[in-house]
């Protein structure tokens, strides 16, 4: 059930519709499931709406994570069975569909050397994949079924609606650099707190104007930025699948912005007078409140025949947190409630 034009998921109303009994019911299919035989659009599209099932489905019966702990663990340890071999979200996207690459933040990849499900690892990695991905939180895309005949097309669409979203080119006008050896202790100190630098160690002004003059960004001109391009933060998290530097990050995205906003990023680039800023992703829980009309309920991604979230033979459990505890339920992994 999810909110018309939204992002956000009703999950309380998917939990108490049919949708979600008949998604149950069929849990255990894909365990039976030969990717060996499934051609490439075929395996793609249907990892994206395993992954994204299986979010959902963590989130019913598990429940969302509550920090940043639990979030690790959530990715790591919530998991489908497919075809005999285990799964969990991370090694569905970082194993399966970014090619076994190294997670962000991570020194090795989720799939080691003799590991089965390398052979269901994609060769070539397409990134336009982190516009259908749903991650649980508000800054994921909008969910929807992926067709494996139309793929191309499908993932076009996802990444043109989220960029043209979330990318603006904001003109900053003419600006020059600020004189710091001018500003007396209490202008440097004003100037640090409205950039959000901690500068409570400071002891010497000296330290005051090199913080300061390290909060001024030049474009690659030399001069001041006139202009700013704003990314969402999956671009920065996952830099490196859609180029090695900012400028790539501009000429990737491009294609996928309206008519309007790609004539202003041209004008950046050409002028070569722009910074980027990265938006800070929203971990707020993706989550649409009951209707006042009654629940509504739009079709969700389910696989032609999805597995039960299972926590894999040997996987340790979460430490329970103070005043907390962890326990099961089935096969079903829980988090501490408190």
């Amino acid at each position: 059930s999810t909110q018309e034009g939204s992002s956000l998921i009703n999950y309380t109303a998917l939990k108490n519709s049919e949708e979600f009994l008949e998604f149950t019911r069929l849990s255990l299919e894909l365990q039976q499931m030969d990717l060996k035989t499934v051609s490439f659009n075929v395996k793609i599209a249907l990892f994206i709406n395993i992954y994204n099932a299986l979010v959902i489905h963590g989130y019913l019966v598990i429940g969302p994570p509550k920090d940043l702990y639990q979030r690790i663990h959530f990715f790591n340890h919530t998991c489908y069975n497919v075809g005999g071999l285990t799964y969990s979200l991370n090694d569905i996207e970082h194993g399966i569909m970014r090619g076994n690459q190294k997670p962000p933040n991570s020194y090795c990849r989720v799939f080691q050397s003799g590991d089965k499900r390398l052979q269901a690892a994609v060769v070539v990695w397409d990134p336009r994949i982190h516009f259908a991905l749903i991650r649980g939180t508000k800054s994921c895309p909008k969910l929807q079924v992926f067709d494996p005949e139309q793929l191309d097309e499908q993932l076009n669409a996802a990444a043109m609606e989220f960029c043209s979203a979330e990318v603006e080119v904001k003109f900053l006008g003419d600006q020059s650099a600020p004189d710091f050896s001018q500003y007396g202790l209490g202008a440097l100190r004003e100037h640090l707190q409205a950039q959000g630098v901690d500068f409570s160690t400071f002891t010497e002004k000296t330290e005051f104007r090199e913080a300061c003059r390290a909060t001024v960004v030049f474009a690659n001109n030399g001069q001041m930025a006139r202009r700013e391009v704003s990314l969402p933060a999956v671009f920065e998290l996952y830099k490196d699948d859609f180029g090695s530097t900012d400028a790539d990050l501009l000429y990737w995205v491009k294609p996928f912005l309206p008519p309007e906003k790609q004539d202003d990023l041209e004008r950046a680039i050409d002028k070569d007078d722009w910074i980027v800023r990265f938006k800070p992703f929203d971990l707020a829980v993706n989550k649409a409140e009951p209707s006042s009309n009654g629940n509504h309920y739009s079709r969700v991604p389910i696989p032609p025949s999805p597995a039960t979230p299972t926590s894999p033979t040997g996987i340790s459990k979460p430490r329970p947190r103070r005043g907390g505890s962890t326990y099961e339920a089935g096969n079903v992994q829980r988090f501490p409630t408190s």
